[in-house]
């Protein structure tokens, strides 16, 4: 009874339509999302619903079916292999050609036709063993452990994967130009920890350095929003090792385990509120984070002014132009300037526009835009199983290489000795292209033939 329940649940984990659906599973849920989880970077925000997918039970389930499925068609190509390296010789399972066979004259001694069928076979460099009257030849032997090879590579990946989705680490930093922040949970925006990171790295998590935002470096094109953007940054540890780097789009930086990113930017105009005896109320660089309106191309943030009542509306124009209402003239700070709304609950204290290095009064407060700097978001991630997805990748492209270029194939030249001649017959395997292998096998046919009369058989 045990053995046929093993046999079934053998025969199931061995299929390649499990594997099928289970990739397929997989992938929906993997792209459904990724479509509906949608970060708000800038905001700290975010769904999530990503990552409830990563830690759900039934997509857990699905990984460890793919893995034990994986493992499975792994040890049955070990079987096969082995079986078919030790197996006899069966001709009536050779791939065979129109013309595989002919026939030569006993006249000479038995030990002469098989020194020129050694010698034939020398001539091709081909590496064969003789056994029960037959030349056995392997070609691209090494290609018989492709499909073994590739299926490991899968392994490795889907424990890279467990490892990522287990022990991993990603957040983001909005930082200031002149600004540094220090790795720890509260200098993140957004932080996101798989469920065994503190237990893994204990202490070690974090602290790792300080980062400081020299400058964003930014090229503007003729026209458009800018795209190719980049943070010139500084790397500190405690251990007095610094490290000056740029940070792109496609190029990351890698610094202490980690991986920095470059996500978004904006601009971050310092702001000092001061009431009316001169107390300093705020005195800040205030990064606004929403992106350009995409009317008047304006960058749009509001907050709440410490310590009153008071709330305050900035929309940043990087080039101040006034047509039909106010507009920014192109996305290069040529003539920045800010559209202001001062509020009290619904009350509008005061509403207009102020140019960087201007100061407005209302009511018995000043407020005041000393400069100008933009602010860089950037991605810090810690991924322990990335070098085994890469392993696993690279391996698996090793794995294809070898199923598609090195083709096993087996030829046997099998000599049927009768009392006035013998019989040379030719067959073989092949893994794939059995078409173009019997065309092999009857080119070889009609070469060895030649040879051996060549030879005066």
């Amino acid at each position: 009874m045990v053995k046929i329940l093993w046999s079934k649940l053998w025969t199931i984990f061995i299929s390649k339509k499990l594997a099928a659906v289970t990739i397929i599973a997989l992938t929906a849920i993997l792209i459904i999302g990724a479509i509906l989880s949608k970060p708000g970077i800038i905001t700290g925000q975010q769904t999530g619903l990503l990552d409830r997918f990563y830690l759900s039970g039934w997509f857990t389930m699905l990984i460890v079916i793919l893995f034990l499925n994986t493992l499975a068609c792994t040890v049955q190509q070990v079987k096969i292999l082995t079986k078919t390296n030790s197996g006899t010789l069966d001709q009536d399972t050779l791939l065979t050609a129109s013309k595989n066979s002919f026939l030569v004259s006993n006249h000479h001694e038995e030990g002469k036709l098989k020194r020129l069928i050694s010698g034939f076979l020398a001539g091709k460099d081909w590496s064969y063993r003789y056994q029960d009257n037959a030349y056995r030849i392997d070609k691209n032997k090494w290609g018989k452990y492709s499909s073994i090879v590739f299926h490991i590579s899968l392994l490795i990946m889907l424990v890279g994967f467990a490892v990522d989705a287990l022990v991993s680490m990603d957040g983001t930093m909005v930082i200031t130009e002149g600004q540094t922040i220090m790795d720890e949970p509260a200098g993140y925006i957004y932080l996101r920890e798989a469920p065994l990171y503190g237990p893994f790295y204990k202490d070690a998590g974090y602290g790792k350095f300080a980062l400081t935002l020299q400058a964003l470096e930014i090229k503007y094109p003729p026209q458009g929003v800018p795209d190719d953007y980049s943070s010139k940054i500084t790397l500190s540890t405690a251990g007095g090792v610094t490290r000056e780097s740029l940070v792109t789009k496609s190029q990351p930086v890698n610094f202490g385990g980690v991986s920095l990113h470059q996500e978004f930017y904006g601009y971050a105009p310092a702001v000092v509120i001061k009431d009316k005896t001169g107390k300093v109320l705020l005195e800040s660089y205030v990064n606004i984070s929403t992106s350009a309106h995409p009317a008047s191309h304006a960058y749009q943030d509001s907050f709440a002014v410490p310590g009153t009542d008071l709330k305050l509306w900035l929309a940043f124009f990087p080039d101040l132009k006034k047509k039909a209402g106010y507009i920014t003239g192109s996305y290069q700070p040529v003539n920045p300037g800010l559209q202001i709304r001062i509020t009290r609950g619904k009350q509008v204290l005061h509403s207009g526009y102020a140019a960087i290095g201007e100061t407005i009064e209302f009511d018995d407060y000043q407020v005041s835009f000393p400069d100008l700097r933009r602010w860089s978001a950037i991605k810090i991630s810690k991924d322990p199983g990335l070098p085994l997805v890469y392993t696993g990748f690279w391996l698996a492209v090793a794995g294809l290489i070898m199923i598609y270029l090195l083709i096993p194939q087996k030829i046997y030249i099998y000599l049927q000795y009768e009392r006035d001649y013998t019989k040379v017959i030719i067959g073989g395997t092949s893994r794939r292209y059995p078409q173009r292998f019997r065309e092999l096998i009857a080119e070889l046919t009609g070469e060895l033939e030649v040879f051996l009369t060549k030879g005066e058989f």
